[in-house]
């Protein structure tokens, strides 16, 4: 990947140096392409105190040949700077066609997205939904801000 962004810079360069030029494009395009070699470092962002959810997305995959359906909640979490957080445990219970408590999951690099998958089942006749909820983030060092959050339960349908 380095090596495919070292090439758009130095294609950009050579455009800029033949026409004399840079276009608004050529040095977004070249400062991207830059900054993500190496070249430019973005700015640092200060390190947050406090933590909050800034997305819940809740699916589910069909599992196996016998029709069974396994929901995930994908949990995004921000410090108040929109830092991402690694390494926070997200905590929530799973209701609606699947019932399970205290179902958990830590933040990872580099997004600070938590998967917390409920429970295998088939869907049954009539209609029903996977929600998920979120009852605690924690981590040591920060502090959980739910008001901050940007919603704190997901819904997917089971079919």
């Amino acid at each position: 990947m380095i090596e495919n962004i070292s090439r758009l810079a130095e294609a950009v360069a050579i455009r800029v140096s033949r026409r004399g030029f840079m276009s608004r494009a050529a040095r977004l395009a070249g400062g991207t392409a830059l900054a993500l070699a190496g070249i430019l470092t973005p700015k640092a962002r200060a390190a947050g105190t406090t933590m909050h959810i800034s997305f819940i997305f809740v699916t589910e995959t069909k599992v196996g040949a016998s029709g069974q359906q396994l929901p995930s909640a994908l949990v995004t979490i921000q410090d108040e700077f929109g830092n991402p957080v690694v390494g926070a445990v997200v905590t929530g219970n799973w209701s609606g066609c699947t019932n399970v408590n205290g179902a958990s999951g830590t933040t990872q690099a580099p997004n600070g997205v938590a998967q917390i998958d409920g429970k295998k089942m088939k869907c049954p006749t009539s209609n029903c939904n996977f929600i998920f909820a979120v009852t605690s983030v924690s981590k040591a060092g920060l502090t959980y801000n739910p008001a901050a959050n940007s919603g704190s339960t997901g819904v997917t349908s089971c079919f």
